[in-house]
């Protein structure tokens, strides 16, 4: 009898323990997200999340011993989620601005100081020289709301201006002609212009007082905050990071 049931046990192991091995035991790292920000963060033909901040977080979960869950979210309601401990970072195209670094939570991990926000239109439109003349010439903007986007055209006297949940949303309002200009990060519309070929992309400089600190990670814990900044570090150092950005902001624009 005893024989008996060590063979059934085993044979058991062998359709049933291969399943219970499949469960990942490694520690969570929750990360707060908006999927739909590309080429940062998105989905791909499959349904997949993909993007160099997914690749990021990705990274930053394997180096630190755990299996990433991924909280997709509104971006406005990301640093509220943060402040609140329901994720434990957040990740998404986030730009760093004074205010933002001003909270000590923000771990810079891409960009450079960035001087210039992009435009985009349907075919044809006129440029402009600055943020001001798009008021100036009654347009009509869009942008994506929570970001600092939003924040620099609401400071736009007499601006018309609709403020968006998703890229996509932006994307449809300009070439459906319900907003005659869309406004975001330039990383962010070469992405979409490469995708849709009926857009217009054009760059405009922003006063200094608005320069943008290039991208952040946001991390409440301090101690947590401070092991995934040894993680960025050692990414930066053995090329990881060079490699991601190459992968994702050279091979999928031109793609």
């Amino acid at each position: 009898l005893l024989g008996s049931l060590l063979w059934f046990s085993w044979w058991r192991g062998i359709f049933l323990g291969s399943s219970a091995a499949q469960v990942d035991a490694r520690p969570a790292l929750v990360v707060g997200t908006n999927v739909g920000y590309p080429p940062f963060i998105m989905t791909n033909e499959y349904g997949d999340v993909s993007g160099f901040d997914h690749a990021v977080a990705s990274e930053i979960a394997q180096r630190m011993g755990c299996r990433i869950v991924l909280r997709n979210m509104a971006f406005d309601a990301l640093l509220i989620a943060l402040q609140k401990s329901k994720v434990d970072m957040i990740i998404g195209g986030i730009s760093l601005t004074p205010s933002r670094n001003e909270k000590g939570v923000f771990l810079p991990y891409y960009g450079d100081v960035i001087k210039k926000v992009a435009l985009f239109a349907k075919q044809g439109f006129d440029q402009v020289a600055s943020l001001e003349e798009l008021a100036q010439r009654g347009l009509r903007v869009c942008t994506q709301a929570g970001t600092v986007f939003s924040e620099l055209l609401e400071k736009q006297d007499n601006l018309s201006l609709r403020i968006l949940p998703d890229i996509s949303d932006l994307v449809l309002e300009v070439q459906y002609g319900r907003s005659d200009v869309g406004v975001l990060d330039p990383d962010s519309v070469s992405f979409l212009a490469s995708q849709q070929k009926n857009l217009a992309v054009h760059e405009v400089a922003l006063a200094p007082r608005d320069y943008i600190n290039g991208f952040g990670i946001g991390v409440h814990d301090a101690t947590l905050r401070a092991q995934i900044g040894k993680v960025l570090d050692d990414m930066k150092r053995d090329g990881t990071m060079d490699r991601l950005m190459t992968q994702w902001f050279t091979s999928s624009l031109s793609a």
